[in-house]
């Protein structure tokens, strides 16, 4: 290591640097070349800056060596205004190029001045038992933030967990602003957004064995006053979320995942609002809508249950194509409203769509468009309480099932319970205007226009059938 002035370290030259024992002072890397840290048993704190600061490098590496045990501490008061300097860092470990930390040790990094870990650039992590605790960010690239594997513990105060903040196209032609999940254990304790990636947020199939924990707002350890007008999402975005694995368990006050439709991005786009599963396990409790998706929600595949939320399932359209999906809202189950200027869809294809809500002005299923279904098993609970705007299913243009397994219980006195074992449901007479049993096709189904042809609708099954309708739930469960 270089001579110090006033316990700062500055390193000017590309290279490898070891650094042990304690400093009350700070690391500055200021250089074009690629540097990396090793950390030995080291502890950093530093009063007045960033622990380490790269001000300039080709990249920084921060290595946590093998069985070791380190501490980057930033002890400045809470930031109040923006340095003009360039000579702050914005983070208890700070970078103005790209970042990566990587190495089997541990980790430890505590920011009170801002965020926990920034850079200007891409981070990356890797292997690492990391745990971070910030006063704003935990983790901040404002490119990029990708996760590759580690043991990773991202505690926040007064912001979000992980953040980014570029839209616009490298001269590589890479997209920027994406927070991307290869592997790991991941767990985020954020006051506000669990992650806010200002483009994409992707799980990649690689993420098999790994999991994440997002809670936020009122589910935090840093539960405010009062969160009125804040944004605290389990995942929110610009532009769309890709779950392709792994597990994830959401807790949040607001909604639990969430993707903007028509955000003006600085590559030229807008935000697409997209929201789409493939695979995985995902459990979400949510204070209003545990998945909403400004255009579309298209599930593929992959487990997903929806504890408690206002409304369970928010959008524009509504793809089912397979999987197993479990509802439970205080207000619609699924939704979808004109929010993009087109006709609002529900179009199932395959899949098991489970869906019960609580009593009060609410539907099983709420399209304020069209309800289609050639496929998969929807079984649709409306509330106990008699009043005809309340429905199993209520679509307000055309509903139109032409296959699969459609089993709507409706107003029946009682609220069912979730267990599947509820498999009787009829649609009434058409003398009738309400009421169940017994009642009009208004109670279970509500549409304009109404166009039942091949599928199961009248559900009155004997013991073989329901063991076979058991059978072909679990499969898709």
């Amino acid at each position: 290591m270089p001579t110090p002035s006033n316990n700062v370290y500055t390193i000017t030259t590309g290279g490898t640097y070891t650094v042990s024992g304690v400093l009350n002072g700070g690391i500055v890397v200021n250089t074009s070349g690629d540097v990396i840290i090793e950390l030995n048993n080291a502890s950093i704190i530093n009063n007045s800056n960033s622990a380490i600061y790269a001000k300039s490098a080709g990249s920084l590496k921060v290595k946590a060596l093998t069985d070791t045990h380190n501490l980057l501490k930033d002890t400045r008061s809470v930031k109040t205004v923006e340095d003009t300097t360039g000579n702050v860092g914005e983070g208890a470990l700070s970078a103005k190029c790209d970042l990566s930390l990587v190495g089997y040790g541990s980790l430890v990094i505590s920011g009170s001045y801002n965020n926990g870990i920034h850079t200007t650039k891409d981070l990356k992590i890797k292997n690492e038992t990391l745990q971070v605790s910030a006063y704003n960010n935990g983790l901040k690239g404002k490119d990029s933030v990708t996760i590759e594997s580690g043991v990773i513990k991202v505690v926040t105060e007064n912001g979000d967990g992980i953040s980014t903040s570029n839209t616009d196209i490298s001269k590589k032609g890479k997209q920027r602003g994406s927070v991307t999940i290869k592997g790991g254990n991941i767990e985020i304790d954020a006051a506000y957004d669990g992650i806010s990636a200002a483009y994409d947020f992707n799980i990649s199939e690689e993420l098999a064995q790994a999991s994440l924990l997002i809670k936020t707002g009122t589910y935090s350890s840093h539960t405010k006053t009062s969160y009125t007008n804040a944004s605290c999402k389990g995942v929110k975005v610009s532009n769309a979320i890709n779950l392709l694995g792994g597990t994830m368990l959401v807790k949040s006050s607001d909604d639990a995942l969430h993707a903007d439709y028509g955000t003006t991005l600085e590559n030229g786009s807008k935000g697409l609002g997209n929201i789409t599963f493939t695979s995985g396990a995902y459990t979400l409790y949510a204070g209003d809508d545990a998945i909403h998706a400004d255009n579309t929600l298209t599930i593929n595949g992959g487990t997903v249950k929806v504890e408690t939320a206002r409304e369970g399932i928010e959008a524009n359209f509504v793809y089912l194509n397979g999987g197993s999906t479990k509802v439970y809202g205080t207000d619609d189950g699924v939704n979808v409203s004109k929010k993009i200027g087109k006709t609002p869809e529900i179009n199932i294809k395959g899949g098991l769509l489970d869906v019960t809500v609580g009593n009060g002005d609410t539907d099983g299923v709420d399209s304020n468009g069209n309800y289609y279904q050639s496929g998969g098993i929807v079984i649709t609970r409306g509330p106990s309480s008699s009043n005809m705007n309340m429905s199993a299913i209520d679509a307000d243009g055309t509903a139109q099932v032409t296959g699969g397994t459609l089993i709507a219980l409706g107003a029946l006195g009682a609220t069912p319970t979730l267990a599947n074992t509820v498999f009787k449901a009829t649609f009434g007479n058409t003398s009738s205007g309400g009421g169940f049993p017994g009642g009009g096709p208004k109670r279970l189904l509500d549409a304009s226009s109404v166009s039942l042809t091949t599928g199961n609708y009248l559900v009155d099954l004997d013991n073989n059938d329901i063991e076979t309708l058991k059978k072909r739930i679990n499969e898709l469960e």
